[in-house]
């Protein structure tokens, strides 16, 4: 199963992403993509709220 959303803005995400990461094939480096730095903000965003609901345990 899959799922395509087209973002018109993504490709301009990405080459402002390559800009500010790059990388380089040859030395076994990767860049960030567009989904990688929206799965990293999910994450933050995952931890802030565990965070905040384990302040109120302990």
């Amino acid at each position: 199963m899959s799922c395509h959303i087209p973002i018109a803005a993504a490709s301009g995400w990405q080459m402002v992403l390559d800009a500010w990461v790059p990388h380089e094939a040859a030395r076994g480096e990767e860049g960030v993509s567009v989904q990688g730095v929206a799965l990293i903000l999910l994450l933050s965003g995952i931890g802030a709220s565990a965070w905040k609901g384990l302040e109120n345990i302990i």
